[in-house]
């Protein structure tokens, strides 16, 4: 091996407003994915569908949330036991409709992330 000096210079790439911008776009396409698959009720009617939302913490997390019908989501999204007036019980089905559509946001993200382009 030679002898020689080596010079590293530290590059800084600011990456957040590029994340961000592809966090707005992937908490408007959860929000309407779940509009578009939530249950509507014969009581409580739209609701629940028209509830849903996101905000962030304004750094790099957002949180897609029910506004209106928190206390249903994991009810709707998992089943739960049900009695009726006579005292007889039954089991109300699971509609997952939470679940599949945080999986698609997440490769979906993963692949805008390896689309960023870094600018010189």
């Amino acid at each position: 091996m030679g002898k020689g000096n080596v010079t590293v210079h530290p590059i800084e790439i600011d990456l957040q407003p590029q994340i961000r911008e592809e966090l707005a776009k992937i908490g408007d396409d959860v929000v309407a994915d779940i509009k578009a698959n939530a249950p509507v009720g014969r009581r409580r009617g739209k609701k629940y569908r028209d509830g849903w939302t996101w905000s962030w913490d304004g750094v790099s997390n957002i949180y897609v949330h029910n506004e209106t019908n928190w206390q249903l989501t994991h009810l709707l999204e998992k089943g739960h036991v049900t009695k009726n007036r006579w005292g007889k019980v039954g089991w109300a089905r699971a509609i997952p409709h939470i679940h599949p559509v945080y999986e698609r946001a997440k490769e979906k993200f993963y692949g805008g992330l390896q689309k960023l382009r870094i600018a010189r």
